[in-house]
């Protein structure tokens, strides 16, 4: 859904019973390699990753307050040239579900995709990377799901312990 600004979409969905997903692609800046630095502050404003992926969240927690049932994720894509900014939203999402009882109320899902999900599991001896942290040891009560191209990658994901893996 990227690099497309999805939080009211996310409100929506989660206001109508689904899970509405806040897409962060295009939260941050990366790298593609011979292409050089991708910027989208007219899609998502100014600021940090984090700056941005806060004011949604916030959207998101303001929007569907009075509706008890309503839940969302966000959608965090961890690809190799994503990988940092990848780590600063996840901490984000990570620190705001321990630390703020609505976002813990309302906040269920994280959905990784587009690269490996071993950096970010609890797999002991698994391959991580600098910026890694085990997502289900920090918000266990949050559902993993990763987006997966093949049986290769959703082994992987089984390997990873994974909530849920969607094959697309």
């Amino acid at each position: 859904m990227g690099p497309y600004d999805t939080t009211q979409l996310a409100a929506a969905v989660a206001k109508a019973g689904g899970i509405g997903l806040i897409s962060t692609i295009g939260m941050g800046p990366f790298d593609i390699s011979g292409l050089g630095k991708f910027h989208y502050s007219t899609i998502f404003g100014e600021g940090t990753p984090e700056e941005r992926l806060e004011r949604s969240v916030n959207y998101v927690l303001a929007a569907i307050a009075d509706v008890p049932w309503a839940r969302f994720g966000v959608n965090i894509p961890v690809s190799e040239e994503f990988v940092p900014t990848a780590s600063r939203l996840i901490r984000y999402v990570i620190s705001r579900v321990k630390s703020d009882p609505a976002a813990k109320e309302k906040v269920k899902v994280i959905v990784t995709s587009a690269g490996d999900p071993l950096p970010w599991s609890r797999v002991p001896g698994s391959k991580k990377v600098a910026e890694s942290i085990a997502i289900k040891d920090e918000i266990p009560e949050v559902v993993w799901v990763h987006v997966v191209p093949s049986v290769r990658a959703a082994l992987r994901c089984v390997k990873a312990g994974v909530d849920v893996i969607v094959a697309s």
